[in-house]
């Protein structure tokens, strides 16, 4: 019926918006098609668990609405847990996994209790969830399609700026060496960490002509990243 129909949206959206949120996240870096597969079983959970809990409690309503909390916690626990991991009570660290799994379990086990004594009129709630998974939605759906334009503009641009930094050769052309060490330790924690002096190499480099920077330290952990990144 139309009235279970508009029941049974939410948890799908709630279900569809982590899988969107994570694409738009990392939408440079992978293609679309790697996230079929976490939207299916993201959705097949969510049938899974609107089965599971109307043979419960024989309504859709309640399935739908117990469903969707459930999804809630599930997909913000890793958020809740990074954002208190490093909490502590004196010497303590009392949000580990041990402690955060058993709060999110109770937590689970008290919607389902709680929904399973509740009367009445569940309208409310449900458009509540409905009003805010379409909200959630709007923004991942909209970075989605306007990403490909952005990113011809983009290209557009850079092929300009490409252009107007063309250099013209005229006459010899000095030899300019850029060595980029990422990966290699600096002289003082090479010291004070493995107890390794190598002042004499650096020394030697000086000697050639080479500027070492002290105390230097690395953007990124790839290579590829630290030189881009220095050369930008």
């Amino acid at each position: 019926s139309t009235g279970t129909q508009r029941y049974l949206l939410h948890p799908f959206l709630f279900g569809i918006y982590p899988i969107l949120y994570q694409l738009v996240l990392n939408i440079s870096e992978i293609s679309i098609k790697h996230v079929y597969r976490p939207l299916v079983v993201s959705l097949f959970a969510v049938v899974l668990l609107l089965l599971t809990f109307h043979f419960i409690y024989r309504d859709w309503t309640k399935a739908a609405l117990v469903t969707t909390i459930l999804l809630i916690l599930f997909y913000s626990y890793g958020h809740v847990y990074i954002a208190l991991k490093e909490i502590t009570l004196g010497e303590v660290y009392p949000f580990r996994h041990r402690t955060l799994v058993l709060v999110w379990v109770a937590a689970a086990g008290f919607v389902i209790w709680q929904m399973s004594r509740k009367k009445g009129n569940l309208a409310s709630l449900t458009s509540m969830f409905n009003v805010a998974g379409l909200f959630l939605l709007i923004m991942p759906t909209y970075q989605l399609v306007a990403y490909p334009f952005e990113a011809r503009i983009s290209e557009s641009n850079n092929k300009k700026n490409m252009q107007m930094l063309a250099l013209q050769a005229d006459g010899d052309m000095p030899d300019i060496y850029y060595i980029i060490l990422d990966g290699y330790g600096r002289s003082d924690i090479l010291k004070d960490t493995y107890g390794y002096d190598n002042s004499e190499f650096l020394n030697s480099l000086k000697g050639l002509g080479f500027y070492v920077a002290d105390c230097s330290q690395s953007n990124y952990a790839q290579t590829e990243f630290s030189l881009v990144s220095s050369l930008n």
